[in-house]
């Protein structure tokens, strides 16, 4: 057992210590009480049923983006709060402007702040003016001045020290080979960036696992070199690096910076450095991770002539559209697809992983191709216990800078009605870029809306001036709460995969085109509904009023923690069609989605396990016909008497179905007295 003054570690809660925190005032594996103290108020001190946040990406890696309204005299800039704490742990702000042809801005700990470096171009440490770099790093983000530039969209990449995933190290040269560089990354690295930051010219030499100890790589759009003195012809091990005596890596009195990036294949692993061989289809090679990602780098290196191609969630990784990328080796505003001249994606994110989309050389060139890439797993790995994390709704009013619709995290899904007025229902989701669904409709994906963008870490939508009465119930995708997964049908039995990472309660499915004239309407299945069983489906329709009917959708099949299994049944497998799967769980505490029974004339009270009461109500008689009514807070669930009907375009009107003020319990919801005798199927969601 590991000790501390005053106390003892298990061997499991010595696992869960951050490295290197407090090492050198104490001697390596014992902490003081005050410095074990500190460790707890800092969330870092392992306590039983508490994963370590140096753990979880979403503590460690942020995606950031935002707008500078050039406005020079505001020197409180914009503060990033992202939740990463750079002022106690270390690590590296990456930001590149979106719109317009703009150097890479590079600042870390370890060099200090307001100190750039540039991975578009040769040039040492750049100092002076404070408008192009992070000129503060703190406990929770970092502070990016404004009236750097035109006014203009911003990108910004967090990567905060932590084992196993990105570690910062510097070095003053000495022209001897062979000299040893200790790092605490606690594995062996999957990528180091090296520059020299005395010497302008010097490149930025690259060691990447998948190309070795005897080739480097340049940010250029070379491909990869040849050499053995760069890494001395030595590969890295866990706890140190080796290099040659060349300027670009340990030349005699300059200065250097290593960013060194984890290769954790483990189940919980946050990174991975791979390569793969391009086939130059459409339908390109499919990577296992063993994660989703949320950005990766790739970059061929058997050839010349292509860029280090940077894409992630926030900005476009989806399924539908060109994927927004950046060059690390280029100024260039933001491309779609790189100049790659389609709107198919580079990428597309499976549950597992990505798949290659393009044919383009840049990611896919066919008869030999070679690439290398960096991924980072999604967020949020921990278990989400706030509502408030997952789900929001929002009035929309004005908004300068967007986002129209606002949230305390990157949406996943959003539905959206003008709630006085006779409208559709309209469903935004992440994977379909600027496209949507109308929920009480069976048409196809409409990509008539191009304002409803979704890259925003706060919301969605880019309008600035909209009206009031719009209304949006958002969603995000979380473990254990909503996942989305787009899949094409087959027209025969098939599984395909989910992260939720348990069974789905609830799982919504939609037809997204309609080849031939094919549509269909909105499918809705769950073991809750009250004559589904594990071997027998029963369904819903979203956009209809109608009553529960037995209909073998999930090839009556229940789904598991990871896969969920769709029959040949058009309505969610036609052979030549694609379909979109929302999923949704039971989650303590934040949502609750089960079966109730009402008798009319006395009120029935549901428990969902809440604290403070319910924020959004679904609710759908199954036993007959009966309205999907929605009740929530811009409705006054807790103080009024309105209702939304999802499977209607009809405007918000009276309702008499829930109890409301006092009578609605905090625990739940109550169906009233006065509503009609029958079997409900429900859907809420705590505040």
């Amino acid at each position: 057992m590991t000790r501390y003054l005053g106390g003892l570690i298990t061997a499991d809660e010595t696992q869960s210590l951050p490295s290197n925190n407090f090492e050198d005032t104490s001697a390596p594996g014992i902490w003081t009480l005050s410095e074990a103290e500190m460790l707890n108020k800092q969330g870092l001190w392992p306590t039983a049923g508490v994963a370590n946040p140096s753990t979880q990406i979403e503590n460690i890696f942020s995606i950031d983006t935002f707008f500078d309204s050039n406005n020079a005299a505001d020197d409180a800039g914009r503060t990033i709060t992202n939740g990463i704490n750079l002022s106690g742990e270390g690590g590296l702000v990456w930001v590149k402007s979106r719109t317009s042809a703009q150097d890479h801005s590079l600042t870390d700990t370890v060099r200090g702040a307001s100190v750039r470096l540039s991975t578009n171009t040769t040039g040492a440490n750049a100092t002076g003016s404070k408008y192009d770099r992070v000129d503060q790093f703190n406990s929770n983000g970092f502070r990016y001045p404004n009236g750097f530039a035109a006014a203009q969209d911003y990108v910004a990449w967090t990567f905060r020290k932590a084992p196993n995933f990105f570690d910062i190290v510097s070095w003053s040269g000495n022209a001897t080979a062979g000299r040893q560089i200790s790092h605490s990354l606690g594995s062996l690295p999957g990528m180091i960036i090296v520059k020299n930051l005395t010497v302008a010219g010097n490149g930025w030499y690259i060691y990447h696992r998948s190309t070795g100890k005897a080739k480097y790589l340049l940010f250029t759009t070379d491909g990869e070199l040849s050499s053995t003195t760069e890494w001395n012809n030595t590969d890295p091990t866990t706890t140190h690096f080796t290099v040659g005596s060349g300027g670009g890596v340990n030349g005699n009195g300059s200065n250097y910076v290593a960013y060194l990036f984890g290769h954790d294949t483990s189940s919980d692993g946050m990174i991975q450095c791979g390569t793969y061989s391009g086939n130059g289809s459409t339908t390109g090679p499919t990577v296992n991770l063993g994660f989703e990602p949320q950005w990766v780098m790739v970059k061929q290196t058997n050839a010349i002539g292509q860029w280090w191609n940077i894409i992630d969630f926030i900005r476009g990784f989806t399924t539908f559209s060109g994927s927004q990328t950046l060059g690390a080796n280029d100024d260039d505003a933001e491309y779609v697809n790189a100049n790659l001249g389609s709107s198919t994606p580079i990428l597309s994110p499976t549950p597992t992983g990505f798949q290659v989309r393009s044919a383009q050389a840049a990611t896919n060139q066919g008869g030999g191709g070679t690439y290398i890439y960096v991924a980072i797993r999604r967020a949020p790995m921990a278990t989400q216990t706030v509502a408030s994390n997952v789900f929001e709704v929002s009035s929309s009013g004005s908004s300068s800078p967007p986002p129209r619709f606002n949230a305390s995290f990157p949406v996943g899904m959003a539905l959206h009605k003008i709630i006085d007025q006779t409208t559709n229902w309209n469903l935004f989701a992440r994977e379909f870029a600027t496209d949507m669904l109308e929920v009480d409709t069976t048409n196809s994906l409409n990509t008539s809306y191009p304002n409803d963008t979704f890259d925003f870490t706060n919301g969605y939508n880019d309008q600035t001036t909209v009206d009031v009465d719009d209304i949006s119930w958002m969603w995000r995708k979380a473990k254990g709460y909503f996942d989305v997964r787009v899949y094409d049908g087959t027209g025969s039995v098939t599984t395909h995969a989910h992260n939720l990472g348990v069974v789905p309660d609830m799982i919504w499915f939609k037809l997204l085109d309609s080849t031939g004239g094919f549509t269909r309407g909105w499918v809705v299945t769950s073991l809750h509904l009250p004559n589904a069983t594990a071997t027998n489906d029963t369904t819903l329709y979203l956009n209809t009023n109608a009553a529960e009917v037995d209909e073998a959708i999930m090839n009556d099949t229940g789904p598991t923690s990871s896969v969920f299994s769709v029959s040949a049944d058009a309505h969610v497998n036609n052979s030549t069609s694609r379909y979109v799967a929302f999923l949704f769980a039971n989650l303590d505490g934040v949502s609750k989605i089960g079966t109730v029974s009402h008798t009319n004339g006395s009120a029935t009270a549901v428990d969902c396990g809440f604290t403070t009461g319910t924020q959004f109500l679904l609710l759908k008689r199954t036993d007959s016909v009966g309205d999907w009514e929605i009740f929530d807070p811009e409705s006054n669930l807790l103080n009024g008497n309105y209702k939304q009907v999802l499977n209607s375009t009809a405007a918000q009107t009276t309702q008499n179905t829930i109890d409301t003020g006092g009578s609605s319990p905090a625990n739940g919801f109550q169906i009233a007295s006065g509503a009609t005798t029958g079997t409900y199927f429900y859907y809420a969601i705590a505040i």
